[in-house]
Order: structure tokens, then C-alpha cells, then sequence
């Protein structure tokens, strides 16, 4: 694979990622959850790249691993606060359920 096409991959790998944590609140709990897997998986495909494309430039190797740094946790933490308020709605019985136990 030639550098420059390496390039314009790794920018459309940049703004996929930042696109899909900036959507990660409107996904459902699954969505967001294979959002996570597959920003782990485009980790581990980020840094075979960096290693095995001759000529990659080192910088942009840096900033691919430096995104992943940052959109992870963001990332994680959209999810447990998605799964925390699921968990509290669960928890609240309904209305139609509060009428029954009366």
C-alpha cells in the first residue's frame, strides 16, 4: 500500500472514530456496545498498519494511537452511563405495575 493512500485511510479512520463517539448517546445499549468492540478492533488494526506499511508516516502513527487514547475512555464512559440509566429505569416500577402491588 502506497503512504499516501495509507494517509487518506488513516483520515477516514480519524473521523469515523470521532463520528461514532460523538453518535454514542443517540445508539441503544447495543449499538453503543459494538461501537466499544469496534473501536477495540481498530486499535489493534492501527498499530499492524503503523507497523507493517513501509514508509507510514510516524507522525501520523502517533495521532492514530493518540486518538484511540482519548476516544476510548470518552467511549467507555458514554456506555456505563447509558447502561447506569437503563438500570434505573428497570429498577422504577411502571405506572401500570405501582397500581398492581396496590
Amino acid at each position: 500500500m502506497a503512504p499516501e493512500v495509507s494517509v487518506v485511510l488513516a483520515s477516514a479512520f480519524v473521523a469515523a472514530i470521532g463520528l461514532a463517539v460523538f453518535r454514542m448517546r443517540r445508539m441503544s445499549l447495543r449499538g453503543q456496545f459494538l461501537a466499544l468492540v469496534a473501536l477495540g478492533v481498530c486499535a489493534g488494526l492501527v498499530l499492524l498498519t503503523a507497523i507493517k506499511v513501509l514508509g507510514f508516516p510516524h507522525w501520523l502513527a502517533m495521532l492514530l494511537v493518540v486518538m484511540m487514547i482519548v476516544a476510548s475512555p470518552i467511549a467507555t464512559r458514554t456506555f456505563v452511563r447509558a447502561m447506569k440509566q437503563e438500570g434505573r429505569r428497570s429498577a422504577r416500577p411502571t405506572h401500570d405495575e405501582a397500581r398492581n402491588l396496590e
